[in-house]
């Protein structure tokens, strides 16, 4: 594997993982948000 091509994979690799952090957050914080608003 040359240089450029894990420098795609990583980016490739780093994009996922972000949009799958940003899934689980979204999932996590969302029920928390809306508990918040029943209790107030």
């Amino acid at each position: 594997m040359d240089e450029a091509r894990l420098h795609e994979f990583m980016g490739k690799l780093v994009g996922d993982m972000g949009a799958v952090v940003l899934l689980i957050v979204m999932a996590v914080l969302m029920p928390i948000i809306e508990i918040n608003q029943l209790v107030q």
